[in-house]
């Protein structure tokens, strides 16, 4: 049992990093946020998938542009 449960929670993390790598991404590229409201400002770019800058860092994310 414990080696068939092991495969979702590799599939689970293989996935959180793959999205989190999109984040990045789009972070880096600078892109605008689609819905800019404070909660999905802080959601995408809080987390500061880089280590650096904040959602009010136009290095990081430009999502304060567009709120």
């Amino acid at each position: 049992m414990k080696a068939s449960s092991a495969v979702p929670v590799f599939f689970v993390l293989l996935l959180l990093f793959s999205v989190s790598g999109e984040v990045a991404a789009m972070c880096k590229k600078h892109e605008p946020m689609p819905n800019c409201e404070e909660d999905a400002c802080q959601s995408f770019c809080g987390g500061r998938p880089e280590g650096q800058g904040s959602c009010s860092d136009p290095n990081t994310c430009r999502c304060e542009f567009l709120c």
